[in-house]
């Protein structure tokens, strides 16, 4: 059972990596003290120029990736035995839920890192690396759906909100 905590401790921490302000740090520039003020890729993008832009992104995506499937791995070759179930133990919790705690820690450990006082990005690139460590599948769609919204909106938030307001029935469509 302790395994399965310490994966949900590594997704905060995963989460919380402040990936936009590093790579702000690097070409000399603090992020938080321009454009929405925010860590997050959509700031970066603004303020660091495309490239540190996109490197933002996608490695904000990387991490909620890395932590979900970190566990993920572990339901695989780990000896799971469902979060320290034995004869003692009454309940069993199914092995979706771990994942679901190693994403949700994720996306809020980018919300609110303990390094920069609670004060993160908006989480969009670290829940789609979350999505596509559960479901590649869904990923690949619900990108497509956010490029179509944004190229037809011209606002990520917006491209954000319909991608967010598309995963639930499609993750009822792929179950």
């Amino acid at each position: 059972m302790i395994y399965e905590f310490l994966f949900i401790i590594l997704g905060y921490f995963m989460g919380s990596i402040p990936v936009g302000l590093i790579l702000g740090w690097i070409k000399g520039i603090d992020i938080r003290k321009h454009g929405s003020g925010n860590i997050g890729a959509a700031n970066a993008f603004r303020i660091l120029g495309k490239k540190l832009g996109i490197a933002t992104m996608v490695l904000d995506m990387v991490k909620g990736a890395i932590a979900v499937l970190a566990a993920r791995f572990y339901l695989w070759f780990g000896n799971y035995d469902g979060f320290g179930t034995s004869d003692s133990v009454l309940y069993y919790l199914d092995p979706g839920f771990l994942l679901s705690c190693v994403a949700i820690m994720a996306v809020f450990g980018h919300s609110f890192p303990v390094w920069l006082k609670f004060k993160g990005g908006k989480s969009a690139s670290v829940a789609a690396g979350v999505i596509f460590g559960i479901n590649p599948i869904a990923f690949v769609i619900l990108y497509g759906v956010w490029i179509l919204a944004l190229v037809k909106t011209r606002y990520t938030s917006l491209s954000n909100l319909v991608s967010a307001l598309t995963a639930p029935p499609l993750y009822w469509f792929f179950a």
